[in-house]
């Protein structure tokens, strides 16, 4: 390599491999990424060194393993308590810090509410970054200003209403009020907010920029048109915006999880259309050619495809539709394009990648 490249690393939130063309699935539309995988060298055997969202992402921010989760430190005014979700270590670098000091320009954006908890700071090492505020429960807008009308999609609303000031509908209605068409959604905000990042600062190369996309998660509903791909017409039931975890076949009925499916695979060509949209700015720029560029999930979810039944992503089911994640890099001078590897890897295995393209031990 000539020069030290960009680095560019796009994170997709509870992304299931086997929901992706360019990993055998021949029903969901995805043909930016199975573009993308063609251009670059696809993981068949990606797995998270640890579960779930915080514990992934300590891991990626840094290159060192989350898991065991010792010294478990809770922040304070977070709404997951669980052993490993917790921020950096304070006391020890991070990569986008690292590349900073070797002269890389650095980006985050993000649309993922729990990096934007009080304390959490993952937004170290970043010379430019921004959080595109309103995914799930992300405390943004009021609660208050959801009406029975809008709350009634997804159930009795006096029952919703209860939950106050909480409760997912009654922060996805407040949040989502704004939301009028796909380029309203936090999606297509991230994105248009990198292609913004890497036009900017053509002038300012190598840079690094990380891309955190909550969706395809929780809270489930697709822009309409994306819906309309995979729904069935006929469907008349509520729209379940994130389910229990745990044996789901007993609590919610055929069509509904069909339905819950359908929403979910909107959500993942809605990822596809505007990663696709951010790839062709790049190639447009002439930055691609000389960008190492990852594309990685930090979990999948189930719906109840295995054989207990299991819905959602409960500690103890870690079934492939959980644990088996893409993880797809474009690689500046690597193997040939398309190639694939049976290589059992990690989510640090793109982190210690990232450092080796920037020369950085």
């Amino acid at each position: 390599r000539s020069r030290k490249p960009n680095i560019i690393c796009v994170v997709s939130d509870t992304l299931r491999a086997d929901y992706l063309g360019c990993y055998g699935n021949s029903f969901i539309r995805t043909p930016n990424l199975d573009a993308f995988a063609a251009e670059s060298v696809v993981f068949d055997r990606a797995h998270p060194e640890s579960l779930p969202t915080i514990p992934f992402r300590r891991a990626l921010h840094t290159g060192r393993r989350a898991y065991p989760f010792e010294n478990y430190d809770p922040v304070r005014w977070d709404n997951v308590y669980l052993p490993g979700w917790q921020p950096m270590d304070n006391s020890k670098s991070c990569l986008a810090e690292e590349l900073a000091a070797v002269g890389y320009y650095t980006g985050f954006v993000s649309d993922v509410p729990h990096y934007f908890v009080p304390g959490m700071n993952f937004t170290r090492g970043a010379w430019q970054w921004e959080f595109i505020r309103g995914q799930a429960e992300d405390k943004w807008r009021s609660p208050a200003t959801a009406s029975d009308e809008a709350l009634s999609k997804y159930g009795d609303p006096e029952q919703i209403k209860k939950q106050f000031p909480g409760g997912r509908p009654l922060r996805h209605v407040a949040n989502y009020a704004h939301i009028h068409s796909e380029e309203d959604t936090t999606t297509a905000r991230i994105f248009r907010w990198a292609m913004d990042f890497v036009a900017d600062n053509r002038g300012a190369q190598p840079f690094y920029l990380m891309i955190d996309c909550f969706d395809p998660h929780e809270s489930w509903e697709a822009p309409q048109s994306y819906l309309e791909m995979y729904a069935d017409p006929e469907y008349n039931g509520r729209n379940i915006l994130s389910t229990v975890y745990g044996p789901g076949k007993d609590v919610y009925t055929p069509g509904e999880i069909e339905h819950i499916k359908a929403h979910y695979c909107g959500l993942v060509s809605l990822v596809d259309n505007w990663f696709g949209r951010f790839v062709n700015k790049l190639k447009r720029l002439g930055l691609y050619e000389n960008s190492l560029i990852v594309f990685i999930s930090d979990h999948g979810t189930n719906f109840t495809d295995n054989p207990e039944g299991i819905i959602g992503k409960p500690h103890y089911s870690l079934y492939p539709g959980v644990m088996h994640i893409p993880f797809i890099m474009h690689l500046p001078g690597g193997p040939a394009p398309g190639s694939r590897f049976a290589d059992l890897v990690y989510n640090v295995d793109a982190t210690a990648t990232m450092y080796d393209y920037a020369g950085v031990d």
